[in-house]
């Protein structure tokens, strides 16, 4: 019979070149006889039949194997086939133990079924043994400081609590591969409190081997802890050397983090691996962040994260006047107000210097706009000074630096100013009082000559603009009434030419003599 039955189906395989098609789900004209699509085929599962439980209806699982494979439609079934051969078509006795078999299907004879030929499945068939791995693991007899892994996003701390798991040892012939766990979710414990922790490991199936299979999870309980310090440093307005910026950092740590429980502190930064490179000075009024960890050169001490803002303190400008601060000016400076304030300016740095700031703003972050007015209506006259207190409003475009410029500003004018000179009497003969320039020569002369002149202008008469008008009246009164006659005159002179600014008076008598 079985050689009968074979002799036909290889006569149906080798006459229909579109079997397979159809076995797969597909219909063509060629494959159809007398109305029946012809389904025969043979073919070798690529899927092991598993059977994992006793009394598993073995025929219906290989055809579910076979068409979850997408090697038969899904609408075949054992309601419209007949086995007509079959090999080891039985749930094997021995976990493990591989068996080869086939099963020959036969669509029955029937005007409603829409199939005919024969289909011959080949499979592997094995019996699995399924263990519950299910346990809890204690490891809560210590305590885990898991700060490192914290810090670096819970990197390898599945492969420490794995290490902890193995070597306290699994039951229930649970796999030791930690690949074969999928690890839960975790959320660290909250800085710097003892906690307890149930981490669930999932079994995924990845130690599964034929015939042999777990199912389960491992609950793992411990007690863990982290340690963070969250600082906030401020610093003075002066500027630090690293060693200087490392050590007020540790100190603050220290401060912050007693009594935290069984936290274990050096009091030397040195005896820990940091990456100080991270911890960044800030500019004067600015501020830097860090997020660091300091790791333990020695087993008894703790880890310790550290998180940071380091605020550093502006540059406090002098709270009272600078000065007073002595500018010296001239006539022709009022034309050039700007160069004075140059000069304060100048003058300011000095000053601001000898109180010894650890940097110098620049001008620009004060406003000065007033102070050109300030000055013009407090122009020293010749020969006199103002002191004048001058503000330069922060105008809070630099951080580095707070509150205003503040200072006292002594004006000079060292021009020669005298409202009233007299002179002797000015014999001037008739020749002479045609001649203006020899009136104003010996009008000179007499006042050069009495010492009345200032030692620090120029002597050189040429230098000087001298109002001749009321000499001239004088000169002319006289020569009518023969007698001495009052005369007043200004003489002037810019800074550029006679040294300084030079307003004078002379008054006096003249005579021209017959």
């Amino acid at each position: 019979m079985k050689k009968l039955l074979g002799f036909l189906t290889s006569i149906v395989v080798a006459g229909s070149t579109a079997t397979t098609v159809v076995a797969c789900g597909g219909e063509d004209s060629t494959s159809i006889t007398q109305g029946k699509i012809n389904a025969t085929t043979d073919f070798t599962l690529t899927d092991l039949v598993k059977v994992k439980n006793a009394g598993t209806d073995i025929n219906q699982l290989i055809l579910s194997t076979a068409i979850s494979e997408g090697r038969l439609k899904d609408d075949i079934n054992f309601n419209i086939l007949d086995i007509t051969d079959q090999k080891n078509n039985e749930e094997p006795t021995v976990n493990g133990q591989k068996k080869e078999g086939y099963l020959v299907l036969t669509f029955r004879d029937d005007p409603s079924i829409r199939y005919t030929g024969v289909i011959t499945i080949r499979f592997t068939i094995v019996k699995e043994a399924t263990f519950d791995i299910s346990q809890e693991v204690n490891l809560d007899a210590e305590y885990f400081d898991v700060t490192e892994y914290q810090y670096y996003s819970g990197k390898g701390f599945d492969d420490f609590i794995w290490k902890k798991v193995v070597e306290k040892g699994l039951t229930n012939n649970a796999p030791t591969e930690k690949s074969a766990y999928n690890f839960s979710q975790l959320m660290f414990p909250p800085e710097n409190r003892m906690a307890k922790a149930s981490w669930v490991l999932e079994y995924n199936g990845g130690a599964d081997q034929p015939g042999l299979s777990y199912s389960g999870k491992i609950t793992v309980n411990f007690n863990w802890i982290r340690y963070q310090d969250n600082m906030a440093v401020e610093l003075p307005a002066v500027n630090f050397t690293p060693d200087l910026l490392k050590q007020t950092v540790w100190d603050s740590v220290q401060s912050t983090m007693v009594g935290v429980e069984n936290f274990k502190i050096s009091e030397q930064y040195q005896n820990y691996e940091i990456s100080w490179e991270e911890v960044k000075e800030p500019d004067f009024g600015g501020s830097t962040s860090f997020d660091i960890l300091a790791k333990p050169r020695q087993e008894n001490l703790s880890f310790l994260r550290i998180k940071g803002i380091i605020d550093k303190h502006a540059i406090e400008m002098p709270a009272t006047f600078l000065g007073p601060l002595e500018i010296k000016v001239v006539r022709a400076d009022q034309e050039n107000i700007d160069k004075i304030i140059d000069q304060i300016w100048t003058g300011a740095v000095d000053l601001l210097k000898n109180e010894n700031l650890p940097l110098l703003p620049d001008f620009s972050i004060f406003d000065t706009t007033n102070w050109s007015m300030i000055i013009k209506e407090n122009w020293p006259q010749l020969g006199l000074s103002n002191d004048i207190n001058l503000i330069g409003i922060n105008k809070h475009n630099d951080p580095r630096f707070n509150g205003d410029l503040k200072i006292t500003v002594k004006l000079i004018n060292e021009g020669f100013y005298q409202p009233k000179i007299t002179l002797d009497l000015v014999s001037i003969s008739q020749a002479d009082s045609q001649n203006q320039e020899k009136v104003l020569d010996d009008i000179w002369n007499i006042l050069i000559q009495n010492n009345l002149w200032d030692d620090n202008v120029s002597t050189d008469r040429s230098k000087y603009v001298i109002d001749y008008t009321e000499i001239a009246t004088a000169i002319n009164r006289s020569k009518q009434s023969g007698k001495q006659e009052y005369y007043s005159s200004k003489i002037t002179a810019d800074a550029i030419d006679a040294g300084k600014d030079v307003q004078v008076t002379l008054d006096g008598y003249l005579q021209v003599i017959k």
